[in-house]
């Protein structure tokens, strides 16, 4: 997963545009004789580094938190993934079982052929319900519930 540093940009930009408009207000507003980009007094120089220091740091450690958050959600739909996989080997090994079953029945005489029928819809449709839990993209309560209740 790549960083692209959104809100530490973001900031960056926002605290060139806080450098400027400060600069703007004390020639403008405070009267100065001169526009001054970078202040002579030291007192307001450091006041300025000090407010854009923290501007940058927010957006750093902005960005930080997000990219933390974006990893743990990865690693949550990975989990589901596996779990689904898991899920699927397991159901699928018991269908085999089923298949085994089934075959029996078939061949003996005292099944009704109505029995087999609603037999393979059962597994069919679990069948299907499965595989639309693998197909899940973002996994999330609604969309899980959509893809194997009733309709």
């Amino acid at each position: 997963m790549k960083k692209d540093y959104f809100y530490t940009k973001a900031s960056l930009i926002f605290a060139l545009f806080y450098w400027i408009l400060e600069s703007t207000i004390h020639y403008s507003i405070f009267k100065e004789v001169e526009f001054q980009l970078i202040p002579h007094d030291l007192n307001e120089l450091w006041m300025r580094i000090v407010i854009i220091f923290l501007l940058i740091s927010f957006g750093f450690f902005a960005d930080l938190h997000a990219y933390r958050i974006l990893v743990k959600e990865r690693e949550k739909r990975e989990i589901y993934k596996a779990m689904i996989n898991a899920s699927q080997h397991i159901l699928n090994n018991f269908l085999q079982s089923m298949t085994l079953f089934r075959d029996v029945a078939e061949n003996s005489s005292d099944i009704d052929e109505n029995i087999i029928k609603l037999y393979d819809q059962t597994i069919n449709s679990a069948t299907t319900q499965l595989n639309n839990l693998k197909d899940i993209e973002n996994p999330n309560k609604e969309s899980i519930e959509e893809k194997f209740l009733p309709k």
